[in-house]
């Protein structure tokens, strides 16, 4: 009886071992229940709207789903309402049902502490923050954001008819931690952002051609395949000015050396293709391109050879754009091309009509720092460029070879002041082009436009910081955090095979553990066996013989009567 008890007991260890290599979806919500949560919006509190949506949320994850709720309340206070635990939607509902604004905005509390609540060895761990304003305790948002930086956490947050400084905030946590940022102004929109946020937990299952391909959002989406399949396709839009990046990393090796990415136009003709090789540590594909006209794209990978990947689609503006409006045909009309700076790129593009064959810009220029200029046509047009400097004297020109061929030409220059850019197109009918600007380093950020969350400040382009009396205002240099940012997804997948990594080497050792007690049990089981038996089994002639020669000093010890005999314990 112990032998079997201690089996079961094995069994049951190894199933639990077993068990804990499977992860599961961690995701954890921050509700913001301060006191101005509740405000009217749409004649309806705000904090009304979010438990309706937030309790369906919950509801529409799958079961197997781990789920914590953290609220935002008190004076200055962040409660753990419920612990990272299989979901329960009763249980999270009646949770967020209860509660009831008051007190203020400890943001940077919340998050701090929420970064303690995955404990579990999860390959995915998500956090959402909600919240209708900015910090309001005194936390530091750079805290938060060095805390989340090293753990395998991908952060949404949610502004809901937020201020400017909680919609700051909220934004550069999310781009600094690897997420998005979503602004809902409205029960609608935030509805709209709940269902984003619900495809990228669960994943969008591609589709097989073009015409089933799903329409994605920038976002995280993984997917696993229990057997090869020869297609494997997602759907997004984009338009003039945005810059595509996509990331395929594959998770589950094969045979396979290498894996292609393709990008596709709304026709399937392919537009750029990168490949991950199966040779590397953590084999990825990573591409990015510029939008030159506004259609659907397709993101296209011959999935035959991989069973499980995570995508990562991001979209971000780059540039001015001018599609509707053809740019100005003279000198003194030019457009100064001032792009958001993105490294050391400036995008323009423009289309315009046959009957207007000349567009003029004009670009601040420096000594020392060369102008590279690269336009890009659409399939049927040719371009020549033609570089002025200030004085509109003609510089450099060159034309395009055949149809949508790209032109490179490279200026440098003895002032500081301006230039100009002449480009007239060869075509019988409208086209598309775009153009990209580029100078090394050193070029003076007065030349450009630093992006939203940046200023100028002594020639370089610095993040800006939210102080209570003046609002946004200049902060320090972003060099360092651009690139930790770049590289946020490598670190997370990093950290989630290194928890894998352990995980394993825990479960073979109890396995060998569960090995050598099954080793051990079974060495003590001859003995016992053999006992057993000679009890049960009947007597030989041997002892027969001398059973009847040899009398009996004592009660028998084998009852050989079949109405009365015991049947051994199953072993």
């Amino acid at each position: 009886m112990r032998l079997k008890t201690m089996k079961k007991l094995i069994l049951l260890l190894l199933i639990i071992t077993m068990t804990s290599l499977v992860s599961a979806t961690n995701v954890e919500i921050i509700l913001d229940s301060s006191f101005s949560m509740s405000f009217d919006l749409n004649k309806i509190p705000k904090i009304d709207t979010v438990k309706n949506i937030a309790s369906e949320f919950i509801n529409s994850l799958p079961d197997e789903t781990n789920i914590a709720i953290r609220t935002i309340e008190g004076p200055c206070e962040s409660n753990l309402k419920m612990t990272m635990q299989k979901k329960d939607d009763e249980k999270a509902k009646t949770i967020i049902n209860s509660l009831e604004p008051q007190g203020n905005t400890a943001l940077v509390k919340s998050i701090v502490q929420a970064a303690n609540d995955f404990k579990n060895n999860s390959e995915t761990n998500y956090l959402i923050v909600l919240s209708d304003g900015a910090e309001t305790c005194g936390g530091s948002i750079e805290e938060a954001i060095a805390l989340l930086s090293g753990k395998n956490i991908i952060v949404n947050t949610i502004g809901f008819s937020i201020d400017e400084k909680g919609e700051y905030q909220l934004q550069k946590i999310a781009r600094e931690t690897g997420g998005n940022y979503y602004d809902a102004k409205d029960a609608a929109e935030l509805e709209l952002i709940f269902e984003k946020l619900k495809d990228i937990i669960i994943g969008v299952a591609p589709g097989s051609s073009m015409e089933t391909a799903p329409l994605i959002v920038p976002g995280f989406y993984g997917f696993e395949r229990t057997e090869p399949l020869p297609e494997t396709y997602y759907k997004f839009h984009a338009k003039p000015g945005d810059l595509i990046n996509i990331r395929a990393e594959i998770k589950e090796r094969s045979s396979r050396k290498t894996i292609y990415l393709y990008l596709l136009n709304e026709n399937g003709e392919e537009l750029r293709r990168e490949h991950a090789s199966f040779d590397a540590l953590f084999p990825q594909a990573i591409m990015k391109y510029p939008i030159m006209r506004e259609q659907d794209f397709y993101i296209y990978i011959p999935s035959e050879y991989v069973l499980d990947m995570l995508l990562e689609l991001k979209i971000e503006s780059i540039g001015d754009t001018d599609t509707n409006i053809d740019a100005p045909n003279k000198f003194e009309d030019a457009i100064l091309v001032q792009p958001i700076l993105y490294g050391k790129n400036y995008l323009y593009s423009a289309s315009y009509s046959s009957k207007d064959e000349i567009d003029f810009f004009k670009i601040k220029v420096q000594p020392g720092v060369p102008l590279n200029i690269k336009a890009t046509p659409s399939e049927t047009g040719q371009l020549r460029i033609t570089i002025y400097d200030r004085d509109r004297v003609k510089l450099k020109e060159k034309t395009t070879a055949n149809d949508g061929a790209i032109v490179r030409l490279t200026q440098n220059f003895t002032y500081q002041g301006d230039a100009y850019i002449r480009i007239y197109h060869f075509a019988s009918n409208s086209i598309s082009y775009a153009i990209d600007f580029s100078a090394d380093e050193n070029m003076d950020c007065e030349y450009i436009t630093c992006r939203s969350w940046q200023t100028c400040q002594e020639g370089k382009c610095v993040d800006l910081e939210y102080t209570e009396e003046k609002g946004v205002v200049g902060g320090t240099n972003n060099n360092e955090k651009g690139e930790k940012t770049n590289n946020k997804l490598t670190s997370l997948n990093e950290s989630s095979n290194l928890l894998l990594i352990i995980s394993g080497g825990v479960a073979l050792l109890l396995i060998i553990i569960i090995i050598l007690i099954i080793v051990l049990v079974n060495k003590k089981k001859p003995t016992q066996t053999t006992t057993q038996a000679d009890m049960h089994s009947p007597p030989t002639q041997q002892q027969t013989t001398q059973s009847i020669n040899q009398p009996q000093t004592g009660p028998p010890k084998y009852q050989s009567n079949p109405e009365t005999k015991k049947e051994p314990e199953e072993l």
